[in-house]
């Protein structure tokens, strides 16, 4: 549930990210319509879809190719001395590029907010 995304501490950088998401996601939404199991189940596609995005993307910038696949020669710190990294796809990356749209605009979420301006 939402309570459990906001009263519990997330302790890696991919479950932070997955909260701050989901808290976005919740109150651009608001409360009601997270209620409601046909939404959640969407935002909870829409954020893995995007984390998903986000770590093939953030490979490809850094020219790793991808995803990790394998840490291996661990040294004294226990930091990984070789690491194999799988190919990014840019087939996979449209794709999930199509998946976040059609999802964004399910929830009515295509468009940006507008700020509320300031009466006179």
């Amino acid at each position: 549930s939402i309570a459990f995304v906001k009263t519990n501490i997330a302790r890696n950088a991919d479950a932070r990210r997955w909260r701050d998401l989901m808290l976005h996601y919740q109150n651009r939404i608001g409360d009601v319509r997270m209620n409601e199991e046909s939404v959640r189940v969407r935002v909870l596609a829409l954020v893995n879809a995007t984390l998903k995005l986000e770590r093939l993307t953030d490979g490809l910038v850094a020219g790793r190719g991808g995803k990790l696949l394998q840490k291996s020669n661990y040294d004294k710190q226990g930091h990984p001395q070789t690491l194999i990294y799988e190919r990014g796809d840019p087939h996979l990356l449209m794709h999930l590029t199509g998946i976040i749209q059609s999802l964004l605009k399910s929830l009515g979420l295509d468009k940006e907010p507008k700020p509320e301006l300031p009466k006179p």
